[in-house]
């Protein structure tokens, strides 16, 4: 059985995008920006080269494409990692002692993200997954992670490692989806395709796979079935239960009143965190006491509460390492094997039953899997503390750099982009 390399992947693809040459008028156009890349380079003393503002790709690509001689320039494309990016800038941090701008970032990771991401798209990446920026100069801009989501994972790691010391087994709960012809799908297609699909969600803990439930459709109805039905029936000793934030998993007990509810919605939720109001409170009042004690509830869900009302404890497994699970391990060999299964099965039900056959036989390597994961997760803790001491520090030698250098990097993300 084909095995993918070890590591935080859920969802690798490689595939070919082309840049025609029988287009003579972009070919010149290129070939004049990238004969002109190493005189820029020496004369701008490692500030920005024109060229990233005129075409938004690396100089080393734009290189590539105008000294290619066939007719088709091949560019290999890869899913974009936000571990890369988050260890890429930690790096940056502790060994090269600086705070990356934007494009300092970018030219970083040459190669270790997709060919076809320019600059603007990069940006609005990094926005959209976690990350911010610090003015340390006027127009200059770098990139820091955003501390809520540090703070997060470090809530999430530290917890995780002292459910482990205590001994209890932490079950990791994911779904996955298939077409008829067990190609993956991601949580997105599946939702929004209406086509027939397979559907699965099952509990993973360091022994394999314990839980598992086809469904009709990924819904919070069908999930809760899955807790009530087949999760809680099995759990043989109070566990730990780790959650991902799909929507349908994020349905709220009691959602938290705003300015425009009603009377009776702020007076239930008062009286279910019990509150001290008078329900003759005006609205205004009402509010403000509700305002006061809303830190102590957070969010509260659904399924959280079924599950903490039998006795467990849970987790939720915060988006920035959503993939860092032993679920992960099933989905990826998955993805690679099913369809490989599914040509040599003859009987009812393939997909399905390849599945179970898949998910049975790799049972026994997901130990080693954890054991990656883990030392994944002490690296992360690592890094983190490292950085958060040298921060100060970088700030004021980066602002020296900068000032130096005279570079200026002051773009964020625009509100008219149209990546994803």
């Amino acid at each position: 059985m084909a095995q993918p390399t070890p590591g935080p992947s859920k969802i690798y693809k490689e595939t070919g995008s082309y840049v025609p040459k029988s287009r003579p008028e972009n070919v010149r156009i290129l070939c004049r920006i990238a004969a002109k890349i190493k005189e820029e380079h020496k004369k701008t003393a490692g500030r920005r080269p024109k060229a990233i503002d005129y075409t938004g790709l690396q100089p080393d690509l734009i290189s590539k494409l105008t000294q290619e001689n066939t007719e088709y320039v091949e560019i290999k494309v890869r899913e974009v990692e936000r571990s890369v990016i988050y260890h890429q800038l930690m790096d940056l941090y502790i060994y090269d002692k600086i705070m990356p701008t934007t494009f300092h970032l970018f030219v970083k990771l040459y190669g270790k993200i997709p060919a076809h991401m320019d600059l603007g798209e990069f940006r609005n990446y990094l926005y959209k997954n976690g990350f911010m920026w610090k003015q340390i100069l006027r127009g200059t801009c770098v990139v820091i992670e955003n501390p809520k989501v540090t703070f997060e994972r470090q809530l999430y790691l530290k917890a995780l490692q002292e459910y482990r010391k205590q001994g209890k087994t932490i079950y990791f709960i994911d779904e996955v989806a298939f077409d008829i012809n067990g190609e993956i799908l991601t949580m997105k297609q599946s939702l929004s395709n209406s086509e027939a699909q397979i559907r699965v969600i099952y509990a993973v803990t360091n022994q394999g796979v314990k839980v598992k439930q086809f469904v009709i459709e990924f819904s919070t109805e069908s999930f809760l079935r899955f807790i009530k039905d087949s999760l809680l029936k099995y759990l043989p000793e109070p566990s730990v239960i780790v959650l991902n934030n799909y929507k349908h998993h994020c349905q709220e007990l009691l959602p938290l009143p705003n300015e425009d509810s009603l009377k009776k919605e702020m007076c239930d939720w008062l009286e279910f965190f019990d509150v001290p109001h008078d329900p003759e409170m005006p609205k205004a009042l009402l509010f403000e006491l509700i305002q006061k004690y809303s830190d102590i509830s957070k969010k509260l869900y659904l399924v959280d509460n079924i599950l903490k009302q039998n006795g467990h404890e849970v987790l939720r497994l915060p988006d920035c390492i959503m993939k860092l699970t032993p679920t992960t391990y099933y989905f990826d060999m998955l993805r690679v094997n099913l369809p490989l299964v599914l040509k040599d099965h003859i009987g009812p039900h393939p997909v399905s039953t390849c599945i179970n056959k898949i998910m049975s036989t790799i049972d026994e390597n997901v130990s080693l899997y954890c054991t990656v994961i883990e030392a994944e997760e002490k690296a992360i803790q690592l890094k983190d503390s490292l950085a958060d001491d040298l921060l100060d520090e970088l700030e004021d030698v980066t602002k020296n750099a900068s000032a130096e250098n005279n570079g200026q990097d002051s773009e964020l993300p625009s509100s008219d982009s149209d990546s994803d």
